[in-house]
């Protein structure tokens, strides 16, 4: 009797065992998943909960992830391994910090929803009864190496992170394009070598050639040498508009089509902080539908 018990224990003890193996393999292959969903919405899914909280931040450290591991557009390979590898252990490091620096800066709340009620005036109204967004790039050039990018664009990105908190109707449309305070805002990062050369340099002429942007042409003083296609210092956040036409009255901006006007840039550092200085830039911008044809409006 006594060893029919004993026996009867030492194969539910096995059975046990197994069960609680296949438990602990089917609890790691979750995790395992689990693990690796988070990841790939981060990066990849702007419905995700945390694009919806921080979407500049996750673009930005996105961008800055496939530099470090050279993949996606960043996949090509400049025929140097030393440069290769520096650009690498640069992007790496910036990826690193980007996080620990935008979660570190606190931008002034009284002058974000300053900034909502800027940019919401400049929505148009186009007279059929429908509205027409107004559509803003957002281009950044800065250096993966240097101090002052590593620095600021993660403050900049807290500013437009947090405008896109304080109001309702904020929308992420893709991992680089915002509707944010009733505007349309695309947004890219430009990077430059240790020698400021452009590194993604046929993406940087498409940007850089466009009407409007040829007139930043010192590099000596900041902004961007055309001639030498290489920035001046950094970082460099160039704004420009897209300019609107009769046809575009009656639906949105297709920006396949429509041309752009440079309107400015924010060189190395603001003058105050990042939100005072956009706020004071685009109070003072002047609305590019009136280039056009200043009957729009009417």
């Amino acid at each position: 009797m006594i060893w029919k018990w004993f026996l009867g224990c030492l194969i539910l003890g096995i059975s046990s065992c197994g069960i609680c193996t296949q438990k602990k393999k089917d609890q790691k292959d979750l995790n395992m998943t689990e693990n690796k969903g988070i990841q790939v919405d981060i990066v990849d899914n702007v419905s995700n909960e945390l694009w919806k909280l921080h979407p500049t931040l996750h673009y930005m450290r996105g961008e800055l992830n496939s530099m470090s591991k050279m993949t996606g557009e960043y996949a090509h390979r400049t025929g140097s391994a030393v440069k290769d590898s520096a650009m690498v252990a640069d992007a790496q490091l910036f990826w690193n910090d980007f996080e620990t620096e935008y979660m570190m800066y606190t931008p002034s709340e009284t002058l974000l929803k300053q900034l909502d009620s800027v940019l919401r005036s400049k929505v148009l109204n186009a007279g059929s009864g429908l509205i027409t967004l107004p559509t803003f790039r957002l281009l950044m050039v800065g250096g993966n190496w240097c101090s002052d990018t590593r620095m600021g664009l993660p403050r900049l990105c807290k500013v437009l992170d947090q405008l896109m908190l304080i109001s309702e109707g904020n929308v992420v449309i893709s991992k680089n394009e915002l509707e944010v305070s009733s505007i349309r805002l695309v947004l890219d990062y430009l990077r430059v070598d240790r020698d400021k050369n452009f590194i993604e340099s046929q993406k940087a002429r498409q940007y850089l050639l466009h009407g409007g942007l040829s007139n930043v042409k010192d590099g000596g003083m900041g902004g961007i040498n055309l001639n030498l296609e290489k920035a001046g210092r950094v970082p460099e956040v160039l704004f420009s508009q897209k300019l609107l036409s009769n046809k575009s009255a009656e639906v949105l901006v297709d920006q396949a089509e429509d041309s752009w006007i440079f309107m400015g840039s924010i060189i190395e550092m603001p003058m105050k902080s990042w939100e005072a200085d956009m706020l004071k830039f685009f109070a003072e911008s002047v609305d590019a539908t009136l280039l056009i044809d200043p009957q729009i409006k009417k």
